[in-house]
């Protein structure tokens, strides 16, 4: 199962389903508007393909850790600069 984010991940998660010959794939989506998740200049689209990754680091030690998926990256990103 792929939960993507936005349209990058949407884009891998196709891409991944169609090569995959020995196994069912489920690209589960949003209706919903999503926002492109911001990611360095440096990322490696391979990554999206990993089961999950960091899509914001702490600059301290972190007092809670957010854990997201799909539509739910953005916003969990949007509260990230509020805490």
């Amino acid at each position: 199962m792929i939960r993507p984010a936005d349209s990058m991940e949407t884009n891998a998660a196709w891409a991944d389903a169609v090569a995959r010959r020995d196994a069912p794939t489920l690209i589960v989506v949003s209706r919903q508007k999503t926002t492109e998740i911001p990611r360095p200049a440096v990322f490696d689209a391979g990554d999206l393909l990993r089961g999950g990754y960091v899509a914001a680091e702490a600059s301290r030690a972190p007092d809670v850790l957010m854990i997201a998926t799909g539509s739910e990256v953005g916003p969990a990103l949007e509260a990230r600069k509020l805490l």
